[in-house]
């Protein structure tokens, strides 16, 4: 009869802790899951900010070739 009781105040208790944990858990994991998303997109956004800065440099680099080649 004891234990069936003890079994009945403690099982909740630990319901609790264990629901807490995951919680908390999850958020952690969550947060982490966000920066980590945040930092790859961030690093994508670079990428393509450098690839498209690189492609701009070169176009103005070859058009300024041809204007001076043609100009001479």
């Amino acid at each position: 009869m004891y234990l069936f009781l003890d079994k009945i105040v403690v099982a909740p208790l630990h319901l609790q802790y264990l629901k807490d944990f995951v919680y908390n858990f999850s958020n952690r994991t969550l947060g982490l899951m966000l920066l980590k998303i945040l930092i790859v997109f961030v690093y994508q956004v670079v990428k393509i900010v450098v690839v498209v800065a690189v492609v701009v440099v070169v176009m103005v680099m070859v058009s300024t070739l041809k204007i001076t080649k043609s100009i001479h």
